[in-house]
């Protein structure tokens, strides 16, 4: 089963009005563990609000020759296709994939996919009463962090790297119990 981490950046925090601006996802493949990249910037046509800016740094004059969602959708059900979506905050970029979807007349990502799994939800079943950004999760596994805003590229390969922490920290755990 491959592995994709998938990270998205938006106009806002709204996927009722605010849409796409960048998606990435990072493939591992179960066969040879060879990394492949999807990623893109995207046209949202509506304004980028200050708040969304000041966390990514993208810009509408940055984001006005790229694609439409419409026109990488394809490619991006293909590239999922059958595979295990590992997402931090899941519900965050779930919903703003499947509105884009459902305006374009698709099914929900879950049609698409094997499973999704969500990195926050995880991180909250082994530290309970802790904060679990990614930022917070990086730092408490000591992870090599130097991004200075928040960038979809960026984020697959440091949600990458606490996935795997997790996972072992989780199976530790779940041993015990039994």
């Amino acid at each position: 089963m491959n592995k994709i981490f998938l990270d998205v950046e938006t106009t806002g925090l709204d996927f009722l009005k605010d849409k796409i601006i960048e998606i990435c996802c990072l493939k591992i493949n179960y066969k040879n563990s060879k990394e492949e990249l999807f990623h893109h910037f995207l046209n949202p046509k509506i304004e980028i609000s200050k708040g969304a800016y000041m966390v990514h740094g993208i810009n509408n004059k940055f984001l006005k020759n790229k694609p439409l969602f419409k026109e990488i959708v394809i490619k991006f059900l293909n590239f999922i296709y059958n595979s295990k979506l590992i997402i931090h905050n899941a519900p965050f970029d779930i919903n703003f994939l499947n509105k884009e979807l459902n305006i374009l007349k698709f099914n929900k990502i879950n049609k698409y996919c094997y499973k999704i799994i969500d990195t926050l939800k995880l991180s909250k079943k082994i530290y309970k009463d802790k904060k679990n950004s990614l930022d917070n999760l990086c730092k408490k596994f000591n992870l090599k962090n130097n991004r200075k805003k928040h960038s979809a590229l960026i984020d697959v390969f440091l949600l990458k790297k606490v996935y795997y922490e997790l996972y072992k920290k989780y199976n530790k755990i779940k041993l015990k119990i039994y």
